[in-house]
């Protein structure tokens, strides 16, 4: 049950830097980490759980959502960051 906690906590931090011009996602990427790490919940832990009647997989997928929530997070902004131009536009 605690990295279900600390995921709540980690989404509630980047839904805050997601308001802060420096550190801002586009509204795209922000949603497709979003929903990335709630499917990653949905999937492995919710319905894995159910079919394999392990409890405790749902806490592991929810550590799993996080760190692909926190990699996703950096590695946009690393390649958002090489792909823009001095006034940071983004160059696809």
């Amino acid at each position: 049950m605690e990295y279900i906690k600390l995921f709540i906590i980690l989404i509630l931090f980047l839904f805050f830097l997601q308001y802060v011009c420096p550190l801002k996602l586009e509204p795209f990427q922000f949603a497709e980490m979003i929903f990335g790490a709630f499917f990653i919940i949905l999937f492995f832990g919710i319905f894995g759980s159910i079919l394999t009647l392990d409890p405790d997989l749902l806490n592991k997928s929810a550590l799993f959502a996080s760190l692909y929530a926190i990699w996703f997070f950096f590695v946009k902004k690393l390649s958002n960051a090489i792909n823009s131009d001095k006034n940071g536009v983004i160059r696809y």
